[in-house]
């Protein structure tokens, strides 16, 4: 079981320490190193070895989708360090029935949408496809960050269940 109030306070303590939401700035800031490679499939990669945090990107990705990875790899980096701390560890963001890749996209989310901005939107009557173009970034992901905020106890109204795949169609 995900422990979404766990996920949503490292999250924002990240986002207030270091005063951003730009996972690059963070994954700057908090001292994971920064690498780019050729990969054919892979998207992101985490691990830790030698007290070395390294997240290494796929150099093909455009944004949206390089910040979505990049936070989603900071999850990892936040939640579950301990276990890439034997070297290389191969996270698959699709292979979603793992409940590490499930945190990693709750973190992602906490990262990259404020919940009060997000609120507002909503308020303010706009569809799922408007919110996720304003905030330039998946419709799964605001899914993602609706069913967090709901667990968490907002009085939220989620229009679909989040497609655990979503990543494959940016």
């Amino acid at each position: 079981m995900i422990l979404s109030s766990h996920i949503y306070k490292k999250a924002n303590q990240a986002v207030k320490k270091y005063g951003t939401r730009d996972p690059f700035e963070i994954a700057e800031a908090s001292g994971v190193h920064l690498y780019y490679e050729q990969f054919n499939s892979l998207l992101g990669l985490y691990t830790c070895k030698w007290r070395r945090r390294m997240i290494f990107l796929n150099n093909r990705l455009e944004e949206p989708l390089s910040s979505i990875v990049l936070a989603h790899e900071l999850g990892h980096d936040v939640l579950h360090r301990e276990m890439a701390e034997n070297g290389l560890r191969e996270y698959n963001i699709f292979g979603i029935k793992d409940i590490t890749e499930q945190e990693a996209n709750a973190f992602a989310a906490h990262i990259l949408i404020d919940h009060e901005e997000l609120g507002d939107l909503i308020r303010s009557g706009m569809s799922l496809q408007e919110i996720s173009a304003i905030l330039n970034t998946s419709q799964d992901l605001v899914l993602i960050k609706l069913e967090q905020m709901k667990k968490l106890g907002f009085d939220v109204n989620i229009p679909r269940p989040s497609d655990a795949s979503f990543i494959k169609r940016l």
